[in-house]
This record gives structure tokens, C-alpha cells and sequence, in this order.
């Protein structure tokens, strides 16, 4: 009965312990990133530090208007003390065209009292144009072809 009491615990107790903070960061990149990707700016701005969410939203505008997130994905992770860095792969397409395009953005959250936040983002590689002040234009080799029309008489 003993050891059925405690191979119960051990397999039990593990299962209870508190996230590592790695965990807890993770937690919510995912749902930060997540929540952006089907239009929830509001709820993602809960993890974005105060002093950062002007910027955010300055830079996520265009985002469900002239950009579609197809998909976003964690694709990389360093916590050091009560710091965190974390890459994020982002599928997207421009409104009217159907290419899917691919960036990676890197995020830089810091841990406040407990709650992981965003204070920085910043593209870092693959297609520009997903944090982009202008309207996003499509590749040049994507454009219907011009065409001379000469005149017969």
C-alpha cells in the first residue's frame, strides 16, 4: 500500500510544481502572438508594457487590413534573470494577392513583478514588410506586365 501511495505522489507532484520561468514566458509570447493573429489586439495588449503600446499598435495597423496572418509560430527562446528573448515566425499575405510571405520578429520581454510583457519588437529576418509605415506593395515580379499597344492604320 505504501508504494502505491508513493509511486501515486511521484508521479503526481511533478505535475503541481510551479511553471519555470521559461514556461511562464512562453506562455505569453503564445498568447500575445496568438491573440494578433486572429484579431484580438485588445487582449494582446495586456502583455505589452505601458510604455511600449503606442509603438505596438503604431506597428500591428496594419494588420488584419492590408496584411492576413496566416500563421505565427515560437521559434526560438533565451531567458536570462528576469529577461527574454523570443523569435517569432510570422506566414502572412498582403490584401489581393495570394503569395505567402515569411518573417521573423524578435521580441524582447522583460519579467514585471511576475508578469512577463513585451517592451520591444523589432523585425529580424525574411520578407520585409510586416512592420511597414507605407502600404505594403507586392514583389515586382508578382505585377501584370506592361504592354506596349502600337496602332495600325
Amino acid at each position: 500500500m505504501r508504494f502505491l501511495l508513493a509511486a501515486t505522489f511521484t508521479l503526481i507532484l511533478p505535475s503541481c510544481a510551479a511553471p519555470s520561468r521559461a514556461q511562464r514566458v512562453q506562455e505569453a509570447a503564445y498568447e500575445l502572438n496568438v491573440g494578433l493573429r486572429f484579431g484580438h489586439t485588445a487582449l494582446a495588449l495586456e502583455k505589452v508594457a505601458a510604455q511600449e503600446r503606442a509603438e505596438f499598435l503604431k506597428r500591428h495597423r496594419h494588420w488584419h487590413g492590408r496584411l492576413r496572418v496566416v500563421d505565427v509560430e515560437l521559434v526560438g527562446l533565451n531567458v536570462r534573470d528576469n529577461e527574454a528573448d523570443i523569435f517569432v515566425a510570422i506566414q502572412w499575405q498582403r490584401a489581393n494577392y495570394s503569395d505567402v510571405n515569411s518573417s521573423i520578429i524578435h521580441q524582447r520581454w522583460k519579467d514585471h513583478r511576475g508578469t512577463w510583457q513585451l517592451v520591444s519588437e523589432t523585425y529580424a529576418q525574411g520578407d520585409q514588410g510586416i512592420f511597414s509605415d507605407e502600404s505594403p506593395q507586392p514583389p515586382a515580379d508578382t505585377r501584370a506586365p506592361r504592354y506596349q499597344i502600337t496602332v495600325i492604320r
